[in-house]
């Protein structure tokens, strides 16, 4: 399934590139897999879509929707393989993230397809950082992986995923701007400071979608109040230069 050989990725250069631990991996699905994928994911309904964001007034996500696992039966061998024992591995020594739990018995919150229209955006945000699994328990949010599902995607479309850094005075310190291009792939441990979004609006003609695989990881959370970096359980926190934690979606 996998084109690209995951042993050429070390811990050292995922934990040391900036500006949070993060790596890109270009052509990561082989080819047949890639075309099957996008064969199932250009022919989903958008009336059909899991969640809806599309209030024009909203300021953090706006044309954005989402299809949970539970209604992409098509691609649950991708799913599948993602949340695998062997794939698993291969992320736990990629990341320094041990014990990590994935989503074999459902219930793991926003894994499956996001999909954003023109004039749509994701604000500059972190993600929630715990919740309760039916079977698991009080889970911590550790690893996120996008896999970009756009073919000829042109620069000018924007969607670029942001990774961003700030100082405490409310500036950048840091950002990487990543093309959301096919067949690319974006792996990044989720902490209170992993900053991502892509807060400028879709500039793509009507027809032209941004669609993308999301899949996310946990570890059981042990600390009772707290995550495993001593945070209070906290919802989606949007940056808004205060460091405010906003309520989101």
């Amino acid at each position: 399934m996998l084109n690209y050989n995951l042993n050429l990725l070390s811990n050292d250069n995922y934990n040391n590139n900036y500006p949070f631990p993060h790596c890109v991996i270009d052509n990561f699905l082989d080819n047949n897999t890639i075309q099957k994928v996008i064969n199932i994911t250009s022919k989903l309904n958008l009336e059909n879509a899991t969640s809806k964001f599309v209030n024009k007034k909203c300021p953090y996500e706006y044309n954005k929707y989402t299809y949970d696992i539970s209604k992409l039966s098509e691609l649950k061998y991708i799913f599948n393989y993602l949340n695998s024992d062997l794939f698993l591995s291969e992320l736990s020594r990629i990341t320094g993230v041990n014990n990590i739990i994935a989503n074999m018995k459902g219930g793991i919150k926003g894994s499956g397809v996001h999909i954003i229209k023109t004039g749509g955006y994701l604000g500059i945000h972190t993600d929630f950082n715990t919740f309760n699994h039916p079977n698991y328990g009080k889970l911590d949010r550790r690893i996120n992986i996008l896999i970009y599902l756009n073919p000829n995607w042109k620069e000018e479309y924007g969607g670029h995923l942001i990774l961003r850094k700030y100082n405490k005075d409310s500036s950048i310190k840091d950002q990487i701007k990543i093309a959301p291009i096919l067949n690319r792939c974006v792996i990044f441990n989720t902490t209170k400071d992993s900053w991502h979004g892509h807060e400028e609006p879709l500039n793509t003609p009507n027809d032209i979608l941004r669609v993308s695989i999301a899949n996310y990881y946990y570890t059981k959370n042990n600390n009772n109040n707290v995550d495993f970096e001593g945070e209070k359980e906290h919802n989606t926190r949007w940056w808004n230069n205060n460091f405010k934690d906003i309520k989101g979606n």
